[in-house]
């Protein structure tokens, strides 16, 4: 992505996951932008096609407003219930509003 500040995290993924996020990293990124995204579809190692997709995205300030509700973990692979794993669970409840994101809520 040949975008000044954006920075891009890649990886690569199986059949039928992933994703790829760019941050802007200042507040002069914030505004709509060309985003193209490539796929390369690979059989063992040779490359067997690709696809290009461009889109325009509006980046905005994000502030997420949440709840966190810590619970045990009943039932998962290990022989014992309660062994120290605790899972966490998030209430979302919207972003804040900021000046660069005047109608956020």
């Amino acid at each position: 992505m040949d975008i000044p500040g954006f920075k891009p995290r890649t990886k690569e993924f199986d059949y039928g996951g992933g994703n790829t996020v760019y941050n802007a990293t200042s507040l002069d990124d914030i505004g709509e932008h060309e985003i193209i995204y490539i796929a390369r579809l690979y059989n063992i190692a040779p490359q067997i096609d690709e696809f290009t997709q461009t889109i325009d995205e509006l980046v905005v300030e994000y502030f997420p407003i949440y709840d966190s509700y810590v619970y045990p973990i009943l039932s998962d692979d290990e022989r014992l219930a309660f062994h120290d794993r605790m899972g966490i669970a998030l209430h979302y409840f919207g972003s804040e509003s900021t000046d660069a994101n005047p109608e956020t809520s």
